[in-house]
């Protein structure tokens, strides 16, 4: 989804139920959480099992997992499938009247995706039908397991793995993953796919963006916390723009967080040659959003475009290639303004 800002429609109060998560109440919370380290080179052992780190410890799992539980569809179910894994019987969704509805902008839906049994939301999961599943691995994040671990991990073992803090490489919480139900290797040929693909669109696009200066946004709406400046270098929207020889704007570097609320009326301090916005998917930027970018540099320029907030932001490897095809289908042909005022 790419749109110059200026050709999007007025629109209603955005509401961020995409990225809302609602800890469950009633519910025993989870203990201290152990050190976590990543779950790479586990060892197996006679009784077909092996030991994996997750962020409560060292966990026993099946070598080769049939029937897996996963907590989150995007972050968690999406970065195992989209990796070529299919044996999963169950998945924590956004909306369970369309178990998909978080992957669709990805392009292809996995195939696991039309067979997996209802067990709730993510925010709201149910345990009766979790444990009906019958599963021999649950697999989450903080976020949705930690209140309800103990429950969990007396149906299956229960893996949770969190984002390594600091510096860490692109990827690695879904690496983790991968390692977790055996198709790391298949990560490592996704990313070689990308450069293969990165290097047939530069060679398109040429040298129109060497030097142009960016700036990523997410909006939704004017609120005190509903629009914010990303700085993260592991966004994949940002890696593929860098990637195509554009650079993130001074402003962007500035910030000591990867995600920096700014209000409405800051926004303009993010100006830049290019200004991407992401949005949440089928929804449009609020009118007073639009007003404010269109009075920036990109803006009169014609360079401020929506894109999904839920592809460029999110840590798995095909928001890379979705992002690439972004940029690819916003700059062929077009001739980008470059102001030298950003260098």
């Amino acid at each position: 989804m790419t749109t110059s800002l200026l050709d999007r429609r007025p629109t209603q109060d955005i509401l961020d139920a995409l990225t809302r998560r609602e800890f469950l109440t009633g519910l025993l919370a989870a203990g201290a959480l152990t050190a976590c380290g990543s779950p790479a080179g586990p060892a197996k052992n006679s009784s077909g099992s092996r030991t994996v780190d997750s962020s409560h410890g060292p966990v026993k799992i099946p070598v080769n997992p049939q029937r897996v539980v996963a907590m989150h569809d995007q972050l968690v179910a999406y970065a195992v499938a989209s990796l070529g894994f299919e044996r999963m019987v169950g998945v924590a969704v956004r909306d369970n009247s369309d178990p998909a509805v978080a992957i669709r902008q990805f392009g292809e839906v996995p195939g696991v995706f039309e067979r997996l049994s209802d067990i709730g939301t993510y925010s709201e999961p149910n345990l009766e039908a979790i444990a009906g599943v019958k599963p021999d691995l649950i697999i989450g994040l903080p976020y949705e397991v930690d209140p309800i671990y103990d429950q969990l991990s007396a149906i299956a073992p229960t893996v949770v793995i969190d984002l390594v803090p600091g510096d860490r490489p692109a990827f690695q919480r879904q690496r983790d993953l991968a390692a977790v139900v055996g198709v790391e290797d298949e990560l490592d040929d996704r990313l070689a796919d990308y450069r293969t693909r990165l290097e047939a669109v530069k060679a398109r696009l040429g040298t129109s963006l060497e030097g142009a200066v960016f700036s990523y946004l997410e909006s939704y709406g004017t609120g005190a916390e509903d629009n914010y400046a990303i700085k993260s270098p592991y966004a994949p929207g940002l890696m593929a723009a860098t990637d195509l020889g554009m650079k993130v704007s001074a402003s962007t570097q500035a910030l000591d967080e990867e995600y920096t609320a700014v209000s409405l009326e800051r926004l303009a301090d993010f100006d830049a040659d290019v200004i991407f916005v992401g949005i949440p998917e089928d929804s449009t930027l609020d009118p007073r959003v639009s007003t404010f970018l269109a009075n920036t540099t990109a803006g009169r320029a014609e360079q401020v475009f929506t894109v999904s907030r839920d592809v460029w932001a999110l840590e798995v490897a095909e928001a890379l290639f979705v992002s690439l095809e972004d940029l690819e289908e916003i700059f062929g042909g077009r001739q980008v303004a470059i102001s030298g005022t950003f260098s």
